[in-house]
């Protein structure tokens, strides 16, 4: 007996919500020209966007390819079609696929449903009343998890009788209860329903550090740690993440001595701080990078000194200030950054420094070390009236070898537009703002090629089309 020839065809892009029924009605093909329609599904259960048709014969293949890049069925997202062939399917994926070697035994006769946007609250007995079939069906109900241990909105069902199992997936964008949104239903397998739960087992056992949300902006690290009623913090072990206006951003990472201790920390969920209660996760290192990270970012647009992670000065032994890092969840961090930022531009203001404070002797039974009066910025307030740059800063005790590239780098992110040498050893540096003239000035006494730098703001608001002599860029 000949082998019956096969025609298919890939599509991807296919909305999530589209089953198999849709998939035939966009096609517009003779139902007796479609041997199967496969739609793949990802490791977590869910659908992949893609789907194979396989027709039996070959015109209607040749048809489906002419709606390639046409829109589907009430979307306005077009769907590549191209040739394929059975070699690229997933075997089985039209019914309920098991895969071998993995995890454990897939018991005999499960079919497992994978079920999206489920109620956060919802319980395993308002799923089995959902799919409205026979409970004794239903050997197992599981929710996984996300990252900071709460209920993801998935859901995954295993079943012991097939007809049950496909009556179930009738319930696909069906609402549950009282509730105005659907539910996705789709088949799975009992591999990725044994993948998502042990994710969410593990993720239990996280990396000891908790996020707090709905913090007070001006919150303070002492704040916290009373929050959390003495439960001993590692050294560093609070990290406050800055906020558009330069103080915090309503969150913060703590990082305690040991996991059962997080565990208790967890406990002040939904406690009160300042008037308003915290919200508590659980996160990880990576979460907590991610926030220094945007952290950074922030200080920098708001013209912090630009200073690296781990560089923080403590007073040595012998009374003089050491470099010392302090290591933060495998990270070394530091909370000088924002604080030397804030001192500067409150110079730039005439301000108090707001993080200004007298040394003191840390308990350690020695005399204060010598405080070193940083240079301060200055301010001319009598501009040149002739300079067809208004937005300057002039710099002093440069380099006499640098160039005005290297200026330029040195004052970024804040970009300088012109230069002109006035002298051994200082400068003119304009900017296109008076705004980026002012940011410049956080840069206020930091080295410049193994030299203090002092800069003066020396602007005004009015801008000429003049050179006079400045190199511009």
């Amino acid at each position: 007996m000949a082998e019956r020839e096969e025609f298919v065809c890939f599509l991807r892009g296919i909305p999530w919500r589209a089953g198999e029924a849709d998939i035939r009605n966009w096609t517009n093909a003779d139902p007796d020209t479609i041997d199967s329609i496969v739609i793949p599904t990802a490791e977590d259960g869910r659908k992949s966007g893609n789907a194979f048709i396989v027709f039996n014969e070959q015109a209607a293949a040749e048809e489906c390819l002419k709606l390639n890049r046409k829109n589907f069925t009430d979307s306005n997202r077009y769907v590549e079609v191209e040739q394929s062939c059975r070699e690229r399917m997933p075997s089985d994926t039209h019914v309920f696929k098991q895969e071998s070697g993995s995890y454990e035994e897939v018991p005999d006769d499960t079919y497992v449903l994978f079920l999206r946007g489920v109620p956060y609250k919802a319980m395993a007995e308002d799923i089995k009343s959902f799919l409205n079939v026979n409970p004794a069906h239903i050997t197992k109900v599981g929710f996984p998890q996300n990252s900071q241990g709460r209920p993801s909105g998935d859901a995954f069902v295993s079943l012991n009788d097939q007809n049950s199992a496909e009556e179930a997936l009738k319930m696909d964008r069906k609402c549950m209860g009282d509730s105005t949104r659907y539910i996705e239903v789709a088949k799975s397998t009992y591999q990725a329903m044994q993948r998502a739960l042990n994710q969410g087992r593990s993720s239990a056992v996280w990396d000891g550090i908790i996020k707090m949300r709905g913090l007070p902006y001006k919150v303070t690290e002492g704040e916290i740690r009373s929050f959390f009623g003495g439960l001993t913090i590692i050294n560093g072990g609070v990290y406050i993440p800055t906020g558009e206006r330069g103080d915090g951003n309503g969150t913060a990472y703590v990082q305690f001595d040991s996991y059962s201790i997080g565990e208790q920390a967890m406990k002040n969920d939904k406690k009160h701080l300042g008037g308003r209660y915290v919200d508590l996760f659980k996160a990880s290192n990576t979460d907590l990078r991610k926030a220094i990270v945007e952290s950074r970012k922030m200080e920098l647009s708001l013209g912090y000194q630009n200073r690296e992670w781990g560089n923080q000065m403590q007073p040595g032994n012998n009374g003089s200030q050491s470099s010392q890092s302090v290591v933060y969840g495998g990270l070394n961090m530091s909370g000088g950054g924002k604080m030397a930022g804030m001192n500067r531009l409150a110079a730039v203001r005439g301000q108090a420094a707001p993080y200004g404070r007298p040394e003191n002797n840390y308990g350690m039974g020695m005399p204060p070390p010598a405080v070193v009066q940083a240079p301060q910025a200055q301010v001319n307030t009598v501009p040149d009236e002739n300079n067809p740059f208004p937005h300057i800063v002039e710099m002093r005790n440069a380099p006499d070898t640098v160039s005005n590239s290297d200026i330029q780098n040195w004052m970024m992110p804040n970009k300088a537009i012109a230069v002109k040498r006035n002298g051994p050893g200082v400068f003119d540096v304009a900017f296109k703002t008076h705004k980026d003239a002012c940011m410049c000035m956080v840069k206020e006494g930091e080295i410049f090629q193994g030299r203090s730098i002092n800069l003066i703001l020396k602007s005004k608001p009015v801008i000429e089309n003049r050179t006079a002599g400045f190199e511009v860029f």
